[in-house]
């Protein structure tokens, strides 16, 4: 009714294949007398750190709701497994979660440093074609993400041009990259005396005090960026 006698992509768990879709290739086939499915993606299994398929029928599993209870962004997940095949059991652990959610910090500052300008160019779309024939080989996104720190990276680039490359990249990974922007963060008291403390340490040159303070800094919640002679303070 919805897709047809014959449509392009079915996914599912590998677990679907000796019952589940063996099966409905039977039905669909017969009731429609040729192919009903181009092409099957069978997704390999989550699993924790002891290699044991999460499933919720198995009971503890983690939720969105417990991710953010942790503090991280829900983003981190579906950037954890961009990373990784679709062919390949993926180790799901908090470890492995506060990595990405680090390194998705990264991706979010990196592009709201290029600015809000977009600027499409004869550049942008060879590399926008680049990231789809990636993503069309067996969809490789763990290229496709590769693409994107090689895009922020280029030297031929305008940032401009970048942001145009890695919005039209989003529209497959559906990271939000277009409703990234920098974010207004009341700092407090401690932490801008440890910054003016720092301020003074790097104008001594004691650059072990200024790795010190840094270090405090931190512990509190709140990153230090030097530019020249600025600091500039976010929330870590």
């Amino acid at each position: 009714k919805y897709l047809g006698e014959t449509f392009d992509i079915h996914c599912g768990g590998i677990d679907h294949i000796p019952v589940h879709h063996t099966n409905e290739i039977a039905q669909s086939d017969c009731a429609c007398g040729q192919q009903s499915v181009r092409h099957w993606m069978h997704g390999e299994f989550l699993v924790n750190e002891k290699s044991e398929k999460i499933a919720k029928s198995s009971g503890g599993f983690t939720t969105v709701s417990d991710i953010i209870a942790q503090g991280l962004d829900p983003i981190a997940f579906r950037f954890l497994c961009l990373g990784t095949s679709y062919r390949k059991q993926l180790a799901f652990g908090w470890d492995q979660l506060k990595t990405a959610n680090e390194t998705l910090a990264k991706l979010k500052r990196a592009v709201i440093n290029l600015g809000s300008d977009v600027k499409e160019t004869a550049a942008t779309k060879e590399i926008t074609a680049t990231f789809l024939a990636e993503l069309c080989d067996d969809l490789n996104s763990a290229r496709g993400l590769a693409l994107v720190w090689e895009t922020l990276g280029s030297q031929t680039l305008s940032p401009a041009e970048k942001r145009a490359a890695l919005l039209a990249f989003d529209e497959i990974l559906g990271l939000g990259v277009g409703q990234w922007k920098e974010e207004i963060v009341e700092i407090p008291d401690s932490v801008k005396a440890l910054v003016d403390q720092r301020a003074t340490a790097r104008a001594q040159k004691e650059w072990a005090e200024s790795d010190r303070l840094r270090g405090e800094i931190r512990a509190l919640g709140f990153s230090v960026e030097d530019k020249g002679s600025e600091q500039i303070v976010r929330k870590a």
